[in-house]
């Protein structure tokens, strides 16, 4: 990822915590998608959709991915996860969206359950680098 591509992701965070008003760590990523009107569900919560979708199998795979439909987001997680990894999962998926990598009547299925690497695709370190300076700040 090149320098500009970072400071979009990096400036998109800090817009976020600015214009959200908040002033104190954690940041609560659910109370941003909320305000959003992104909703957020777990696996086990979302068996309907997943099963109307036919991803039943592929939350075996991985963490979490957001669906694009009828013009509105949900991320998806896998509660199994730690707390830590699924803030960082939903902060991740929020930052795709945020970013416009996700069409509103699409998927955005991430398939890399493993730490960030600078071989990934460049789509998901924008996203890594939005969720990192999200809920870590500096």
């Amino acid at each position: 990822m090149d320098y500009g591509e970072y400071k979009v992701s990096r400036d998109l965070a800090w817009k976020i915590i600015l214009d959200m008003g908040f002033t104190e760590l954690p940041i609560k990523v659910s109370a941003i998608c909320r305000k959003l009107g992104i909703e957020i569900r777990s696996y086990e919560k979302a068996k309907e959709l997943l099963e109307r979708h036919q991803l039943e199998n592929k939350i075996l795979e991985i963490d979490g991915f957001t669906l694009g439909i009828d013009g509105r987001y949900t991320i998806l997680f896998n509660e199994h996860c730690s707390i830590q990894r699924n803030r960082f999962t939903v902060a991740h998926e929020l930052g795709h969206i945020l970013l416009g990598h996700i069409p509103k009547n699409g998927m955005h299925i991430t398939a890399i359950n493993r730490e960030p690497s600078s071989k990934d695709n460049p789509l998901e370190q924008q996203a890594n680098v939005f969720a990192s300076r999200l809920l870590a700040p500096v």
